[in-house]
């Protein structure tokens, strides 16, 4: 019978599978506030949300609309970005 050394990373994958490494603080602290982050990010998106809506309700055919509608759109691509990071966060 062959004798394979019982080094830690041994073990560890076969409990834990192979790449497995150790949680660092920096992991623990994230998973400890992934909750509130998800919950500030959506406060944050509904904000952005409404701020988008009170743009596109400004009255239109001024010298400003185009500069208002550029606005709205930055605004909804920051949206998009701050809910897909919402739901990176929540799937972590």
């Amino acid at each position: 019978m062959i004798q394979v050394p019982d080094a830690p990373y041994i073990r560890e994958a076969e409990m834990y599978g192979v790449g497995y490494q150790k949680p660092t603080e920096q992991d623990y602290r994230s998973k400890q506030y992934q909750e509130t982050i998800v919950s500030e990010l959506k406060k944050v998106r509904n904000l952005i949300q409404m701020a988008v809506g009170l743009l596109e309700g400004l009255p239109d055919e001024t010298v400003w609309e185009d500069r208002i509608a550029d606005i709205a759109d930055s605004l909804a691509d920051i949206g998009f970005t701050v809910d897909n990071t919402a739901d990176e966060i929540e799937r972590w």
